[in-house]
């Protein structure tokens, strides 16, 4: 484990859970036009998304998408929301 990983408010379970959630997404589209599509979520929206597996606090997930340099932006009604990449 790297010394940023320790880091993280994550335990390792929920760092587990949290890797494999984000494995197929990434927090910007790169040169991979035509394989990725944006996809926008709120931190609520991907706590309801990895419930089913483990309740992982609101504060743990935004720890860990600051932490890969995912970006908040604001959707249409100003709310802030996170940027990200997924696989088709």
């Amino acid at each position: 484990m790297s010394q940023d990983d320790q880091k993280l408010k994550a335990t390792k379970t929920e760092q587990a859970v949290l890797d494999a959630y984000f494995s197929t997404r990434q927090p910007s589209g790169g040169n991979m036009t035509g394989v990725m599509v944006e996809e926008r979520k709120t931190t609520l929206q991907i706590q309801d998304d990895l419930l089913p597996t483990l309740k992982i606090e609101d504060v743990v997930i935004v720890d860990y998408m600051l932490h890969h340099e995912y970006m908040l932006m604001q959707d249409d009604d100003g709310t802030p929301i996170w940027q990200m990449f997924r696989l088709r």
